[in-house]
């Protein structure tokens, strides 16, 4: 398997993907498809990777610019895409995220100070 940067070619495979992968989703808002072309049109989608395994494209993943309390600290988001713990993702009663299960929100912390306070995602989350 490959991981790389994703080509104009694999976006209406991406999006496919999306679909599919969040159609099954007790919690999804079945847009999340459409919120990764608001960030890549906005300019926000600031790595998008995708995971090619025989020349197919069967995964993706997306980071995006995060603000803690209005605050931009350099911090990105990750996502749409699905995460465990067993991969170092915790949840975290300091960072909230409004609208969502705390157990639907996990951070990674890499290092530096731990945040405190309410997360918000780009403005194309809202878009759709």
């Amino acid at each position: 398997m490959e991981i790389r940067p994703e080509q104009p070619s694999d976006i209406a495979t991406i999006r496919q993907i999306t679909k599919a992968a969040f159609a099954p989703m007790e919690y999804g808002s079945q847009t999340e498809a459409e919120i990764i072309d608001a960030l890549r049109k906005a300019n926000a989608l600031k790595i998008s990777l995708v995971a090619v395994d025989g020349g197919a494209v069967i995964g993706h993943v997306a980071f995006s610019p995060v603000t803690i309390d209005g605050g931009d600290y350099g911090w990105y988001g990750l996502g749409p895409v699905s995460v465990y713990e067993r991969f170092g993702f915790e949840n975290d009663v300091n960072l909230i995220f409004e609208g969502v299960p705390a157990e639907y929100f996990m951070r990674l912390r890499f290092d530096g100070p731990l945040a405190v306070g309410k997360v918000c995602y780009h403005d194309a989350f809202n878009a759709t």
